[in-house]
């Protein structure tokens, strides 16, 4: 043999040996391809790097088809489990014939709409599919929490001589009354003329397995109307009344525990309310209120409707209103508590 420094040396030698190697690895690739092994769908990368669920998706997980009501900006989704149509830019949104408020809004890319991915998990999926509450357990005791009370009278009708925190009693006791009747465990954050601070309304319901606040509304528009259904915003969500979250908004507390279930049961209370009552629908909206944040179960916070509307204000002075409004509550919990222990139809 001859010494290495007396070798002839190919200096293409090399060279071609790594490029067998990239076709080879090319010739590989493109079998692996071609195998129905590795046909999968797609990661969707938007989704990952953004929170963002894009609508075809969400239409497969809701078990719906999609469809465009305005082209590029408007979109419908329709199915077995009901009708939801979302709009680019907005947060308000219907789903199954109720007004639905969402987290944040629809956006718009490369001809498809997105929603963020807490509002599908927190809100559109415990809708359309009982997430959350479906099987979620047995549901024996209710807090029924009657708004304001003592020095806090609430808003008032003084023409009709109207006070909410009466008018929240009475209703709570009926609710009270209606759902001892269907068998259920019933706790009262108050039973007489008693101020209780909002932070120890939720301690009072330790125990519970459902809560259920009670309101009526209020506002300097005299012509405002309907009934409207709250529960608490998502951490890092903006409650319905703001564009953006603050600062407050961005922390987990208790009640966040329990987002899919209450929006389960509000959407529940909120489609019960305008069946029954036949008032306009003002939605299902997110809120940090005091009484929601703490909660040892899901809930709600309900305005019924409005004491500051002269026609509105004079049907909640009738009892007989008030008692359908009990009674149509305390459907709701039942409604819900069949969705708790066995499941959607």
């Amino acid at each position: 043999m001859f010494p290495n420094h007396l070798r002839r040396k190919n200096p293409d030698r090399g060279r071609f040996r790594e490029w067998g190697d990239v076709l080879l690895l090319l010739l590989l690739l493109t079998h692996l391809v071609g195998c129905d092994t590795v046909r999968k769908p797609a990661v969707d990368l938007t989704v990952e790097k953004t929170g963002l669920v894009r609508s075809d998706r969400l239409a497969d997980l809701l078990g719906l088809s999609e469809r465009w009501v305005v082209a590029g900006s408007r979109l419908a989704m329709d199915g077995a489990a009901g009708h939801l149509e979302i709009e680019s830019g907005r947060r308000e949104a219907n789903a199954r014939g109720v007004r639905l408020f969402l987290g944040e809004p629809v956006t718009v890319a490369n001809g498809h709409l997105y929603v963020s991915r807490t509002d599908m998990e927190s809100l559109l999926m415990p809708i359309f599919k009982g997430t959350g509450a479906k099987g979620a357990g047995p549901i024996r005791t209710i807090a029924v929490d009657a708004g304001h009370g003592g020095r806090d009278n609430g808003t008032m009708n003084r023409e009709l001589g109207l006070n909410e925190k009466n008018l929240t009693l009475d209703v709570a006791k009926r609710l009270r009354d209606a759902l001892r009747r269907r068998g259920y465990v019933v706790i009262m954050t108050r039973t007489g003329d008693e101020f209780v601070p909002l932070e120890q309304r939720p301690k009072r319901a330790h125990g519970a397995d459902l809560f259920i606040s009670i309101h009526f509304n209020a506002t300097g528009n005299s012509r405002s109307s309907g009934s409207e259904t709250y529960v608490l915003s998502p951490a890092g969500q903006a409650s319905t009344g703001t564009s953006l979250p603050t600062t407050g908004d961005m922390t987990f507390v208790p009640g966040n525990r329990w987002d899919a279930p209450s929006a389960a049961f509000g959407f529940i209370v909120q489609s019960g309310l305008l069946k029954e009552l036949g008032t306009v629908d003002r939605g299902l909206k997110h809120a940090r209120f005091a009484v929601l944040r703490d909660l040892p179960c899901p809930g709600v916070l309900v305005e019924s409707a409005f004491l500051s509307n002269h026609a509105e204000a004079t049907r909640v002075a009738s009892e007989a209103f008030r008692s359908r409004l009990a009674e149509n509550l305390a459907g709701s919990v039942e409604a819900f508590a069949k969705l708790a222990g066995e499941g959607l139809p």
